[in-house]
């Protein structure tokens, strides 16, 4: 199911932040460079993926200096 592009696409590119800096602070989680790329593009998630990649991004932001994201800020939809 495609959802469209998604906020997280506009948040990361915002902030001049790459797929690998998000995938490299989830260290761990099991985020992958794919799921991510999913994300930005809008293929739909199950929510424990949604939820990797908020951490994720959470946790580059955190360490930044850039404020954190909600789910909201990241994704349009729920998923599955």
């Amino acid at each position: 199911m495609e959802v469209g592009t998604q906020p997280i696409d506009a948040f990361l590119t915002g902030h001049e932040v790459n797929n690998h800096a998000i995938v490299a602070a989830a260290h761990g989680s099991g985020l992958t460079h794919k799921v991510l790329q999913k994300a930005r593009k809008g293929r739909a998630l199950t929510v424990r993926a949604q939820k990797k990649v908020l951490a994720a991004v959470a946790a580059h932001c955190k360490s930044a200096g850039l404020p954190e994201p909600v789910m909201a800020d990241l994704f349009n939809y729920r998923g599955r």
